[in-house]
């Protein structure tokens, strides 16, 4: 959490910083080259000004925001007292001190999972008085703490060292080194890591994140696709790296079962060695303009890569644009091309390591075939053979906004819908939970796992203007079994499978006329569409588009409610898997307090459309 905190107030203290920027050291020629996450904010005076123009920087400055802002500057600040955080730097400490780059960097000293560490490295060029004010502060805290003060000479650096006192529950003391050279303050936790950046500083420049063949890899590509245009935000993550290094500071893996990340790097996930990009604000012709680059080589296997990892197989092709049935008002449209077919049989490998035993994913097959009971399936030649390679993602919401309200439906090319629809059927007249619906000539199969009862769906069946032909009444006992699968309602129509999380979304698809008031005609994905073109989209793996002020709004509305660890939304979930405690079953509490957001309507109207394409 501290390191959290950290971040934070790095990144909002340079929002409010109006120097400017100044020649220094780059900070990737200081870092170490096991830095595994990396923030750079070249010049924080430009990147003020320029975010101020936007309409998320007319957002937060405007009054109606402002009750919140200063609510979470008060949230921000409690917890970083309640962490204790050791390097002692808060949001008011660090603002105004900046005269050009800030960066932080997590870092895993000497390659070691077990170890995790932090460094804030800031440019004070013509801040030289404030920042030995910080330090003072600094010592001043970190003495009221009980810590003992000390001094580290290296070379001809003196770099301050407080030791904390040892807590129960700690088998070494904590320290925070600081220390001022060539107009650069640098913070960090770990001995090594101060030291060898004040062995760069006098020149030593082997082992530093510069030289890590990922890093150079993502920023020479952006650094050529952006051309003239300098980056506000420069970033960069190891995937696999950033995971060690939050799981050491945060004691080790914890919670119990299979270990993913493990399973993810024996099955040759490694090959992506580096995440990052551009992020620049305000160019002229767009709002946010973000450049990201994966840096995944060949590992020299027959296929690109090995095991699983070759489902990383995504192709170019020029058929992304929406469908003519894809409705206008929808919040958000992902298309991308995948080797579905080729995926299923690579992701073999994967299903046996995690099930712990070979041949787990082949036995699976041969039960859904063979088992009595089962569908008696043949997967891989009555339902996977006729998969395409053009996936696509829809969503919207309900009105009101709960956390059921998001509204999302998956469609998957297929190149045979008899026979997908005789596949379907099989498998779902082997369910219990599955009902069989008749609709406008389309057979839609919808199954639900949750607390709500037959009786209810028969209800919406009938207002809907379904014809019910199959229902199955639930004992107690099945209401009690917590639901593998969740509520879905599944459809073959217009050439796709068809898979959404609510009924009235597939009604609401299946109403909708082909070539009329489609999203391929609204304005705002033309607008978006053009400028992605502009930019250098055409034949492409995936096209996105998206109006933030739809998309966004059940993720407001439920952080106002206090409601997003109870969110099925896309984002609720992933920050419910992200946030979730170790015990099993255990709630996370929400750790934003949202109820001084003001109403919706106030903040939406700087919520404008956004697209990106890969």
């Amino acid at each position: 959490m501290a390191r959290h905190a950290l971040l934070a107030a790095v990144v909002l203290c340079a929002a409010v910083t109006c120097s400017s920027a100044a020649a220094a050291v780059p900070s990737e020629q200081l870092l170490p080259h096991t830095t595994k996450g990396f923030l750079s904010l070249p010049d924080t005076a430009d990147l003020t000004a320029k975010f101020d123009t936007t309409q998320l920087g007319q957002l937060v400055n405007d009054p109606v925001m402002q009750p919140f802002v200063e609510d979470l500057k008060r949230q921000l600040k409690s917890k970083l007292g309640q962490t204790g955080t050791r390097l002692s730097i808060t949001l008011d400490d660090l603002n105004g001190i900046a005269g050009g780059e800030v960066a932080i960097a997590v870092i895993q000293p000497d390659g070691d999972k077990k170890l995790h560490a932090i460094a804030a490295i800031v440019d004070i060029t013509g801040h030289e008085d404030k920042a030995t004010e910080l330090l003072a502060k600094i010592q001043k805290n970190q003495l009221a703490n009980g810590a003992k003060q000390s001094a580290l000479k290296v070379g001809e650096v003196t770099i301050t060292v407080f030791t904390l006192p040892k807590k129960k529950d700690q088998t070494e003391s904590q320290q925070a080194f600081y220390f001022i050279h060539q107009n650069q303050l640098v913070a960090t936790d770990h001995k090594s890591v101060a030291e060898e950046i004040v062995g760069r500083f006098a020149g030593q420049a082997e082992g530093t994140l510069a030289a890590v063949k990922a890093f150079g890899g993502v920023m020479q590509h952006c650094v050529t696709q952006a051309g003239d245009l300098k980056p506000h935000v420069r970033w960069f993550v190891d995937p696999f790296g950033y995971v060690q290094v939050t799981r050491a500071a945060s004691g080790g893996r914890k919670k119990r079962g299979t270990d993913m990340l493990k399973v993810l790097a024996n099955q040759g996930f490694t090959a992506v060695q580096g995440v990052g990009g551009y992020i620049t604000f305000a160019t002229g012709q767009h709002e946010i303009l973000h450049r990201t680059f994966v840096y995944a080589p060949a590992d020299g296997s027959d296929h690109k890569y090995r095991l699983a990892a070759r489902v990383l197989d995504f192709p170019n092709k020029d058929n992304l644009a929406p469908l003519p049935w894809v409705p206008r008002d929808v919040a958000a449209h992902l298309a991308f091309n995948g080797k579905i077919k080729e995926g299923f049989e690579y992701i073999g490998t994967l299903v046996d390591e995690f099930a712990g035993d070979k041949g787990v994913f082949e036995d699976v097959l041969l039960s859904l075939k063979t088992d009595p009971n089962g569908p008696k399936i043949d997967m891989r030649n009555e339902l996977v053979a006729f998969a395409g390679e053009r996936i696509m993602l829809l969503s919207d919401h309900r009105m009101p906004i709960t956390p059921k309200c998001e509204r999302i439906a998956v469609a998957i090319e297929v190149t045979d819908m008899k026979a997908v629809q005789k596949a379907i059927n099989k498998i779902m007249e082997s369910d219990p939970n599955a009902t069989k619906l008749e609709y406008k000539g389309h057979t839609i199969w919808e199954i639900i796992n949750d607390d709500q009862s037959l009786d209810d769906v028969d209800v919406l069946m009938v207002d809907d203007g379904f014809t019910a032909v199959k229902t199955a009444a639930k004992d107690e006992d099945e209401k009690e079994t917590k639901p593998i699968i969740p509520n879905a309602a599944v459809t073959i129509v217009h050439g796709h499978l068809l898979v959404a999380t609510h009924l009235d979304f597939i009604r609401d698809l299946l109403n909708q006329p082909v070539g009329e008031h489609t999203l391929a005609d609204a304005v705002d994905y033309k607008l978006v569409h053009a400028a992605l073109t502009k930019l250098g989209a055409g034949t492409d793996a995936a096209h996105y588009f998206v109006r933030t002020d739809e998309a966004y709004r059940p993720t407001y509305e439920l952080l106002k409610q206090g409601q997003m660890p109870q969110a099925e939304t896309l984002v609720g979930k992933a920050l419910n898997s992200l946030l979730a405690p170790d015990e099993e079953g255990a709630v996370r509490e929400q750790e934003i307090d949202g109820s001084k957001l003001p109403d919706y309507q106030a903040v939406r109207r700087y919520l404008g459309p956004a697209g990106m394409y890969v």
